[in-house]
């Protein structure tokens, strides 16, 4: 690592989506970068599974008379 592969970490954190898929087309051999920029992706993808995910479970506990919708406003 070198003090020139900071702020291309920082930007794929920073720009979200755009920034690590540039950092990953821009500096492909720098391992400091692209190790951060593969993180950056994995958290983004986390954080818009997640609340699909929820939603999901909350329609399919809808479909149980009472307890489902006492499930699903416990999850909310």
């Amino acid at each position: 690592m070198n003090s020139a592969s900071r702020p291309y970490a920082f930007l794929s954190y920073l720009l979200s989506l755009p920034g690590a898929l540039g950092v990953l087309l821009a500096r492909p051999n720098d391992r400091f970068s692209v190790f951060h920029a593969r993180q950056s992706l994995w958290l983004w993808g986390v954080a818009l599974a997640a609340p699909l995910a929820w939603m999901v479970l909350s329609w399919a506990l809808a479909w149980i008379p009472i307890a489902g919708a006492m499930l699903g406003v416990t999850l909310f």
